[in-house]
């Protein structure tokens, strides 16, 4: 990003989450917006209010309180549909650029790009729909004609769903590196203690394979050497063999912090199981990265570029196994960077950095009203 999005724009930015304080990639994304001179509002449609670092408005939906979840999906769509044309009419409809981070707020989106004129960004920071946006011809004439633009989380992503024109000037890459200070290098690190803490960021959802990596862990061979650090909504797993030491929720900027307790994070998203797990850009990844952790996951093409010597990419055919064979190749180069044994390890990383992960949200001043 340059000066020339110091240009003032008055931007309000959609989402639908559990909370505001656990978007980080919001967050990020309104600072650097804020620091190049946008004026920036979030409006927040959540589970439960419990606020925000910046400007915002907040709403919780009714709907959730619903029991029979067929209704309850039916419900919360109109609902959102109505409080968030409501919200703009009554706050934002003077506002010079509408970003919307959600599918739910597409007809919205739409409805507000053809009755207001209003340029309308859709950041497709997850991949929905791909049964219809993948269809390159429909995606490019959806983003690109009928909306005013769209923001991919990573390059990979933008050409599956637009080929060639991947590259158009209303499009821009705003990768989930974090907010830090550029230019820092920093070697791989490790706890003091000989105990191997292994951490795992989030809870136990499909594709994940946190309650497979639990079990694949939870071998005799490596008690009294494997503690597993959990940090979010509690796992419900008792191991037999390994010990489990259960943080509970956190806050999005603590988490940089925590992983310093821990001296590897698995990442694992079955890259079978839907778009979004095959051309992933997780938090967890990037965090663990600059936390200089040992990192397991699967192969992911969106991903390899920060593969080093510090990153295991475990066979998920043989996931047990080989999960299990990486694990003590980690515990014995612990030990032996412990001892100093091992003095040819020379790999360094440089930090992600969020502001070097953008490119082309120049677009953003020079769309008009038309």
């Amino acid at each position: 990003m340059n000066s020339t999005l110091a240009d003032s724009r008055n931007v309000v930015y959609f989402v639908r989450t559990d909370s505001l304080q656990k978007e980080a990639r919001v967050a990020r994304l309104f600072r650097a917006l804020k620091e190049k001179g946008s004026d920036v509002e979030v409006f927040g449609i959540v589970k439960s209010e419990d606020g925000f670092s910046y400007s915002y408005r907040e709403y919780v939906c009714r709907s959730d309180s619903v029991r029979w979840k067929l209704l309850k999906v039916l419900l919360k769509l109109i609902e959102i549909q109505v409080t968030s044309l409501r919200t703009f009419r009554a706050h934002y409809r003077n506002r010079d650029l509408l970003i919307i981070a959600n599918h739910e707020f597409l007809l919205v989106g739409l409805i507000i790009r053809l009755f207001t004129r209003m340029p309308v960004v859709v950041d497709l920071h997850e991949h929905y729909y791909t049964w219809l946006f993948g269809i390159k011809q429909f995606s490019q004439f959806f983003f690109l004609r009928l909306f005013s633009g769209v923001i991919f989380a990573n390059r990979p992503r933008a050409k599956e769903f637009l080929s060639d024109r991947a590259a158009s000037k209303n499009v821009a890459i705003v990768r989930n590196f974090p907010q830090m200070r550029p230019g820092v290098v920093f070697a791989p690190r490790l706890c003091s203690d000989s105990l191997y803490r292994v951490g795992i960021v989030g809870g136990d959802v499909p594709g994940r394979y946190i309650g497979d990596s639990v079990r694949a862990l939870d071998r005799p061979e490596f008690k009294n050497q494997i503690e597993i650090r959990t940090f979010g909504q509690p796992l419900g797993i008792r191991p037999a063999h390994v010990s489990i030491a259960e943080h509970g929720p956190y806050r999005h900027w603590e988490i940089l912090e925590l992983l310093k307790t821990v001296d590897s994070s698995l990442v694992f998203y079955d890259p079978h199981k839907t778009a979004n797990n095959r051309l992933c850009e997780p938090n967890r990844f990037f965090e663990a990265y600059n936390s200089g952790l040992t990192i397991f996951c699967f192969d992911h093409s969106s991903l390899s570029e920060f593969y080093d010597e510090f990153c295991s990419v475990v066979d998920q055919h043989q996931f047990e196994v080989d999960l299990s064979r990486a694990m003590r190749m980690a515990i014995e180069d612990k030990m032996n960077r412990q001892r100093n044994l091992d003095s040819t390890i020379i790999v360094k990383r440089r930090l992600l950095v969020f502001d070097e992960g953008i490119e082309n949200l120049e677009f953003l001043v020079q769309i008009k009203r038309n």
